[in-house]
């Protein structure tokens, strides 16, 4: 279903995660926003400010260990299409 207004990515917490790093794009619009997040983070709400009603984001989540070790989970939203101001009346 499509999000309307605010977006809450949420994910399990990563064993020995030293921090997070979210990217969320839409190519088409030029949109890139990154984060880095504290380990003990497992969510972050996108404002809706940011985004545009009607279109397709991606996003990825890094997580990156205290070694060099990183896991990259990725995945999608689409925003809720604006509704019209003033619907006609049947």
């Amino acid at each position: 279903a499509p999000a309307s207004g605010d977006v809450m990515i949420a994910w399990t917490p990563a064993r020995g995660a030293a921090r997070y790093v979210l990217e969320v794009e839409q190519d088409e619009l030029g949109f890139v926003f990154e984060t880095r997040l504290l380990p003990w983070q497992t969510s972050f709400t996108v404002p809706a400010q940011l985004l545009v009603p009607g279109e397709t984001y991606e996003y990825s989540l890094l997580v990156q260990g205290d070694t060099d070790n990183e896991l990259e989970i990725e995945g999608g939203f689409r925003t809720a299409a604006r509704e019209p101001a003033h619907a006609p009346r049947r």
